[in-house]
């Protein structure tokens, strides 16, 4: 301690020596009196330079009283500074035990006594620590110096010899002198590089390159944990920008399935249609105040409340999940019982349908049957095909064919013009044709003999075909010589359908199992023609408009809209994050029958081609 003190003392007694080495904008001391100068030469720069011999011995001088401090008190203050995290600690938690007073009285009286003895061991290392910590500041520093010194000292030579050779720096008196200055400024060097060393044998510098390495070594493993950490903090963020990329994905790929959905309700009435109409059938418009609506009923608000949504516990919800894993093949259960749900979103998804049947009427004129006798009645004849009612059946999807009423009317045959009867295409009306055997010559050869024909007369024979009348019956009328003409109607049934979705924000689901899936109804209605909601969700207002004008836009000019219902379903959905050894992923419990749909679950179909589970315990065999 009196050795540093003296350090102290030694080292900020030296003004000149304090302001040169420690200000960070030194002052310069007073240069020695310059050398003699040549008339006409210019001045030696050595002059510059603050190297003297006060500042070389004021620097000796703290070096031999730095290394005054014996090394065994220095390791000494070393090790008490060692042992200062471990008599802190033990303070702590001798104080921590004696405030809870749990133990009896002569146990608590024997901890006091050793919190006494660490308190006063504290203040003991305390002290040490605060010298140490000086005597290293001051040794740093003195170390700091002499590299700077020496540093300066290899500068200023360096210059001076280059002056001493240099021919325009002067006369050969201050050559000299520089010379003899370089060779001074030299020596302090060596002497400097001498005190370096032994300032690095001493136990100060060990400690202190073993600090610095400890420090290097921990600022290491720190960068090292910084980046490791970094790292899979980048692949749970890159793993979960793919998992909400793939959700993103599949609700647009669900509203797509809608769209495509509806698309095909649509192509396949016109595929209907088409099929109609190949078969001869053409499509018989409606007249205008047919499928021109106006409403008798007036409009009033559709009352539309939606209820909470569903509350269930992280045990019912790993339950549904369970047995969803179950039901499934080739699924791992292991997630499904260790996984940690880290959240919980429940909504009520709100599902608007319409749908809208629609009867279209094709027409095939003058058709015809056999006419067989009777009375051809007139009464109720329909003005148009679209006057008499076809017997259509709520909910019905079919065709049916109908004859119009008041289009019969009997006419002659049109193949035997009312004959009956057409003239024998063998014959033609002569009742007898050639034999076939002799072909007309009343002889034939047989085994090489000349025969006459034994089954003509004249070389003809009888008619078969006409049975030697000369006619046939009229293979159109079979005889009855009259037709009955009509016109023909196919009535066809379709239905078309349109659905929506209104879910919040982050509870996306597939749609098609939502459509499919059971619910409350909050809303019901049909009508020959239904009206618009008109309620406190304007998102359903919207879908309710759109839908309507679309199906009527749709349907309405080329048919008659029979009915029309629309209802609104509330599908609660809940939505839940989990967690299974740092995998995330996502599952959904919809519906009244607790559906599950999951997104990203661990090995959700990983199988071999024998049909065998490829996952050893938690990791995938080789071939996955």
């Amino acid at each position: 301690f009196f050795a540093l003190q003296s350090l102290v003392s030694d080292h900020t007694s030296n003004d000149m020596a304090a302001a040169y080495f420690h200000s960070s904008t030194p002052q310069q001391p007073s240069a020695p009196p310059a050398p003699p100068h040549v008339e006409g030469a210019p001045p030696p720069s050595y002059t510059e330079h603050p190297l003297d011999p006060g500042v070389f011995q004021s620097l000796v001088d703290r070096i031999h009283a730095t290394c005054a401090l014996q090394e065994a008190v220095y390791v000494e203050w070393c090790n008490q500074q060692d042992a200062a995290p471990g008599v802190e600690e033990e303070c702590q938690e001798l104080q921590h035990i004696i405030d809870q007073g749990e133990e009896s009285v002569g146990l608590r009286s024997e901890k006091v006594r050793r919190l006494g003895e660490l308190l006063r061991i504290s203040d003991e290392v305390s002290y040490a620590v605060q010298l140490k910590e000086a005597h290293d500041q001051a040794f740093l520093t003195l170390v700091q110096d002499v590299d700077i010194f020496i540093e300066r000292c290899r500068q200023r030579s360096s210059q001076l010899a280059t002056d001493a050779v240099s021919i325009h720096r002067g006369s050969r008196m201050a050559q000299s002198e520089a010379l003899q200055m370089s060779q001074t400024i030299l020596e302090w060097e060596e002497h400097m590089q001498a005190h370096k060393a032994m300032l690095e044998q001493r136990v100060e510098w060990r400690r202190k390159l073993k600090e610095s390495n400890v420090v290097q070594s921990i600022r290491q493993t720190a960068q090292k944990q910084a980046e490791k950490a970094a790292k899979k903090e980048q692949q749970l963020k890159q793993r979960e920008e793919n998992r909400l990329l793939s959700i993103e994905r599949r609700a647009e790929s669900s509203l797509q399935d809608i769209k495509k959905a509806q698309r095909a309700s649509q192509k396949s009435v016109l595929a209907k249609h088409r099929v109609h109409e190949q078969k001869g059938y053409s499509l018989a418009l409606p007249p205008r105040h047919r499928y021109k609506f106006i409403s008798s009923r007036q409009r009033h608000p559709s009352v539309v409340t939606v209820p909470p949504p569903p509350t269930f516990s992280h045990d019912q919800l790993a339950q549904f999940l369970q047995q969803h894993v179950r039901d499934s093949l080739f699924t791992l259960t292991k997630p499904s019982i260790e996984m940690e749900i880290q959240s919980v979103e429940a909504s009520q998804v709100l599902v608007y349908s319409l749908t809208t049947f629609i009867e279209r009427r094709y027409l095939k004129r003058d058709l015809y049957d056999i006419y067989r006798g009777g009375h051809v009645s007139s009464s109720g004849a329909w003005q148009d095909v679209w006057d008499g009612s076809c017997g259509w059946v709520e909910g019905k999807e079919g065709t049916k064919f109908i004859e119009v009423p008041g289009s019969h009317h009997v006419k002659r045959c049109f193949k035997c013009s009312g004959k009956g009867k057409l003239r024998c295409s063998r014959c033609d009306g002569a009742t007898r044709v050639k034999c076939s055997r002799c072909n007309g010559s009343q002889r034939f050869t047989q085994f090489g003999e000349d025969l006459p024909c034994d089954r003509c007369e004249d070389g003809k024979v009888n008619c078969s075909k006409c049975n030697h009348t000369g006619y046939i019956k009229c293979k159109t009328c079979e005889g009855y010589k009259h037709l009955i003409h009509y016109d023909k109607l196919l009535v066809a049934w379709d239905s078309l359908k349109s659905n929506h979705l209104f879910a919040e924000d982050g509870l996306d689901c597939r749609p098609a199992s939502l459509l499919s899936a059971r619910g409350k109804v909050l809303f019901a209605e049909k009508y020959n023609r239904v009206i618009a909601l008109e309620t406190s969700e304007r998102r359903l207002n919207d879908a309710s408009r759109k839908a309507i004008e679309y199906h009527n836009n749709t349907c309405a000019p080329k048919g008659v809209i029979r009915q029309q219902k629309h209802k609104v379903l509330a599908v609660p959905v809940v939505r839940v994050e989990a967690t299974w050894k740092n995998h995330r992923f996502t599952f959904w419990v919809y519906g009244k029958d607790k559906s599950v749909e999951t997104a990203g679950y661990p090995h959700e179909l990983l199988c071999c081609s024998v049909s065998l589970c490829c996952w050893k315990g938690d990791k995938p065999c080789s071939i996955v």
